[in-house]
């Protein structure tokens, strides 16, 4: 059983420029067994030792002492129990990566929201996120801006941020392997 303040209390952490980390939100509690381990404080955990295939399923577990892994297998090891999974990515992204989308908006000087996250309630999402309009194209229809991809500069074997599951927050089906969260359209997570 988890106690949490936030149905997705195990989240890609926005804030590690090698993007090989978790953290763990304050205010969670996990029953493990007849023990209880609580993060009073936002807890990051960096997990970059356990990672080296690209394009992989992660499976996250902690133990009665508040250690956590990350382990390729699912089964947990002896002590410790299942608390989330994760995916890294299978190719380098690539430097400067660009990307075209369809918008009312007319100048450079403007923010383009790719996915809609509450500033005030998913402001890690929210940055990750909001990108500026590099170059707009004014057209009949619609307006085409050019803006960076969020995951510019992510290489292959990074962790893929919205592919972060917890016991409270995941897909619906039985196996969450691959899986994504798309926030715009509420698809990948309970």
């Amino acid at each position: 059983m988890t106690v949490t303040t936030n149905n997705r209390w195990l989240r890609f952490n926005f804030d590690d420029p090698t993007h090989r980390s978790l953290k763990i939100l304050g205010g969670t509690s996990i029953a493990i067994g007849d023990d209880v381990v609580s993060f009073e404080e936002d807890t990051v955990l960096n997990i970059s030792d356990y990672l080296g295939e690209e394009g992989a399923d992660y499976y996250v577990f902690i133990n009665k002492d508040g250690r956590i892994i990350a382990s390729l297998i699912r089964e947990p090891p002896e002590g410790y129990v299942f608390i989330g999974q994760f995916h890294t990515l299978c190719r380098d992204v690539g430097e400067n990566v660009t990307g075209i989308v369809s918008t009312e908006k007319t100048t450079t000087d403007e923010y383009f929201n790719l996915q809609n996250y509450d500033e005030d309630k998913e402001p890690d999402f929210y940055n990750f996120y909001h990108r500026k309009i590099k170059a707009i194209e004014l057209g009949t229809y619609y307006n085409v801006a050019t803006l960076d991809h969020p995951l510019s500069g992510y290489i292959a074997g990074d962790i893929l941020p919205e592919s972060v599951w917890c016991l409270n927050f995941h897909p619906s089906c039985k196996n969450w392997d691959g899986m994504v969260f798309c926030n715009s359209c509420k698809k990948g997570g309970n």
